[in-house]
């Protein structure tokens, strides 16, 4: 302190000294650095936003994969795709004004070069935490996923049922509840409601809803279950399966369980569901059925009364029913739909945004199309459904509409059977290739959806048919010109107007149903022999019965589920013969198919005993598809069949024959090599397994019309 006085000028100068050294300099000289910088602080952040971007294209491509193995998105995803989006936000405004600033803007550029500096930095070590996070978790089971089902009106009559179920899911001493009431009065959507309440209301941790049908498959029930459930039933026995599947309801957790559309009585048990273990929702039209399950609470559901059921109409034929002059009609209409709830949508829908006209003639079929020889239900479900398909736009779409009531009861039809039977058939005028064909029936089915005719199925390749509506298409078909009919419960030894049907379809497992045999069906075109009892074959049925000499004029032959040794030698007959169908058939012979000249289609799926595709397939000069499906032990196409196939449009050989032999061989024993596809000139569709990789890298000139 003494030098100070003594040398005031040297303190000073120490005191500045220390000053600009200590407290002025260092921002200084970090401004200065910044501003230095700046170019590559900002260079750096646009790095780094392009490295961010390219992380979150594969971490969405990731997610995607994800996704389509059903699996969900971690919640780290999430957060981590939120902050990249805010980081991407926060750099694009530093970036924005980069450009109009100027060496001279020290103290901006200096602003922008901090925050593109910190910004980068933050960006890379979001980058870092990315490759750590976990991307997404397995699905859980079916059971414990919610099923987002169509909104329905809230009526007040549904309202009371829906209390009474909830009451009764909630008592201990209620195991099983039954309801009861007309094909569609609305009980599966009644279940599906309940089902949505109990998921939200968390009264279950696991729902299962099973559709059991007409024909009880306990095998099959049991398969619908497990899967739900994701366990595996690999045992053979209905016990074992039972066994395993009552160990996995008896856990912890608690269960409900559907069983939908049951026609006759079943145990639970059998079939490994616990009586008491779990609460058992089960839906029929049979009230006595209910009382063979023992159900301990039965409620019937009636039709809608009259309000409700106007309000459901309204709803689904839209706003124009509030016309002055048209009120009064769709009244009546809404009136004669007897407040039945699948009339009223189908109805509605039909006749959506219709003049007057139109309604007024809607009035009148349906209070005059009723046959006096028919029971009660037709007058009251048929005679309103049939309005529906009256109104489709033409006769292709009638067609296809009657054609899905072929298959059996809640089956999940596949559109490309639809799209193979209807080309065949020539449903549709100008249609020559089968893909055009193919778009043609998907774009008329999903009319026929949006008209209430028909359902999606299992998956978007399938559709469905309602029981109520197909039971009116069965009854539509017997009584059109076309002259269709299903005859699975009929006897076809009767001298009735049967023998002059177009289409016929027998399902073997019915207990009454009769094959054709020995008979003349000079009509016919299209004949469905099928198995919907898929665990077994009955025994009172041969296929080689039949003879087809009187059925001259059959277009389509479709097997599904049956049992036998070879194709019936009366196949010579069916010179018009265009459509081979064999579904998981136990036949081993095929070989009398070489005679079928006209044959434009052949499918094998799932035909376990065929060992080799017979050599006369190549005399088929006709034949568009050739579809060769999961025939395991199918080893063998002889060298020159395919090659002689020169009209063929669609090629398919899948999970079954893959001995393909390499170009040049020239053995007698040898198969068919790939070369052969060389031949093949109209070839739009090939679909092949190829495990060698050396026959993979051979050069084989394609059709130049190939798609797919």
């Amino acid at each position: 302190m003494a030098d100070c006085y003594s040398n005031p000028l040297k303190y000073v100068k120490d005191v500045g000294k220390v000053i600009v050294t200590e407290v002025i300099w260092p921002p200084v000289k970090l401004l200065i650095n910044y501003w230095w910088c700046f170019d590559g602080n900002v260079q750096g952040l646009r790095d780094e936003i392009g490295c961010l971007e390219r992380e979150r294209r594969n971490m969405e491509g990731n997610i995607e994969e994800a996704r389509l193995r059903a699996e969900s998105a971690t919640t780290e995803v999430a957060n981590w795709s939120n902050e990249g989006t805010q980081k991407l936000a926060e750099a694009t405004r530093i970036l924005q004004g980069c450009d109009d600033l100027k060496r001279w803007n020290i103290i901006p550029r200096y602003s922008v070069g901090k925050s593109a500096k910190e910004t980068a930095e933050g960006i890379a070590k979001l980058r870092k935490e990315g490759n750590s996070i976990r991307i997404a978790d397995p699905a859980p089971p079916a059971s414990m996923v919610s099923v987002s089902h169509a909104p329905t009106p809230e009526f007040q009559s549904r309202k009371r049922i829906e209390e009474d179920i909830m009451e009764s899911l909630k008592d201990g001493n209620v195991h099983m509840i039954a309801i009861w009431g007309l094909g569609g009065v609305g009980k599966t959507t009644m279940v599906r409601r309940m089902e949505d309440r109990v998921r939200k209301e968390k009264l279950f941790d696991e729902v299962v809803t099973v559709v059991v049908s007409q024909q009880i498959d306990e095998l099959k029930i049991q398969k619908q279950i497990a899967e739900i459930l994701r366990l595996d039933l690999s045992e053979e026995t209905l016990d074992g399966r039972a066994h395993k599947l009552r160990a996995r309801l008896m856990d912890s957790k608690k269960k409900l369980i559907i069983f939908d559309d049951v026609w006759k009585s079943f145990k639970p048990e059998a079939i490994g569901v616990p009586y008491g273990g779990c609460k058992i929702i089960l839906t029929s039209r049979l009230k006595n059925v209910c009382g063979k399950m023992e159900a301990n609470k039965v409620i019937e559901i009636q039709v809608l009364d009259k309000k409700e059921a106007w309000t459901l109409f309204r709803e689904k034929s839209g706003d124009c029913v509030d016309d002055l002059y048209l009120r009064p009609i769709a009244a009546e209409v809404a009136a004669e739909c007897k407040c039945l709830p699948i009339a009223l949508v189908t109805v509605g829908i039909a006749l959506k945004d219709g003049s007057i006209q139109t309604w007024k003639d809607a009035l009148s079929q349906l209070r005059g199309a009723n046959p006096t020889n028919f029971p009660e239900v037709v007058k009251d479900v048929y005679m309103p459904l049939k309005l529906s398909y009256d109104f489709l736009e033409n006769e292709s779409e009638k067609s296809l509409f009657l054609l899905c009531c072929l298959f059996p009861e809640d089956y999940n039809i596949r559109i490309e059977d639809l799209a193979l039977l209807s080309f065949v058939l020539r449903m549709f005028e100008g249609i020559y290739k089968i893909e055009n064909g193919r778009n043609r029936t998907s774009n008329i089915l999903e009319r026929l959806r949006s008209r209430s005719l028909l359902m999606t199925g299992s998956d978007e390749n399938e559709v469905k048919m309602h029981d109520v509506v197909r039971d009116v298409a069965i009854f539509i078909g017997s009584k059109e010109k076309q002259g269709f009919l299903n005859v699975s419960s009929m006897d076809l030894s009767s001298k009735d107007s049967s023998r002059n049907c177009n289409w016929m379809s027998v399902d073997i497992s019915i207990a009454n149903a009769k094959l054709p045999v020995g008979l003349d069906f000079p009509n016919l075109r299209l004949l469905m022999i099928l198995n919907s009892n898929y665990s077994e074959f009955p025994e009172r049925f041969d296929v080689s019965d039949i003879c087809f000499k009187g059925m001259k004029e059959l277009t389509v032959l479709y097997f599904s589920h049956q049992n036998f040794q070879s194709l019936p030698s009366s196949l010579e007959f069916l010179k018009k013969l265009r459509k081979l169908h064999l579904e998981n058939c136990e036949v081993k012979d095929i070989s009398i198919v070489g005679v079928l000249a006209s044959l434009e289609i052949l499918c094998v799926w799932r035909c376990h005993e065929i060992e080799e595709l017979p050599v006369n397939v190549g005399e088929l000069k006709f034949l568009r598809l050739l579809e060769l499906r999961n025939c395991l032990e199918l080893r063998r196409i002889v060298a020159g069949v395919i090659t002689s196939l020169v009209g063929l449009e669609e090629l398919k050989i899948v999970d079954c024959f893959n001995k393909w032999e390499a170009k040049g061989n020239v053995s007698e024993e040898r198969n068919a090599s790939l070369s052969e596809l060389e031949s093949l000139g109209n070839l739009t569709c090939l679909e092949i397994d190829i495990f060698d990789p050396n026959l993979v890298a051979q050069e084989i000139l394609l059709s130049k019309q190939l798609r797919r």
